[in-house]
């Protein structure tokens, strides 16, 4: 990984790691369902100071390339945001039923 590319993604990491701080502290995010997106900084930081680990953990995989395997984890944390979200909509759907009746 070339120090440009480690610089911005570092950057970014940072940026959205203090964003999502930041729309905890003004309310707009509960502390429980922020949990993911914190943990995705932190991992994002981490994975551009310490490249080193994606490098090895998608080689133990069995992935030909590294952007292959962060494409997975991509799409594997999508899902499981868009889950999460259908699980919240469902439970809040049943306590407006709840509350209208």
């Amino acid at each position: 990984m070339s120090f440009l590319i480690q610089i911005v993604s570092l950057v970014t990491s940072l940026v959205f790691t203090w964003f999502v701080i930041l729309m905890i502290r003004r309310e707009r995010f509960l502390l429980r369902y922020s949990f993911l997106w914190i943990l995705l900084g932190v991992s994002g930081v981490l994975a551009s100071l310490f490249p080193g680990w994606v490098f090895a953990l998608s080689a133990l995989l069995g992935f030909e390339k590294p952007v292959n395997f962060l494409y997975f984890v991509c799409i594997v944390v999508l899902l499981g945001v868009g889950l999460v979200l259908c699980a919240v909509v469902s439970r809040q759907a049943r306590q407006i039923t709840h509350l209208i009746q």
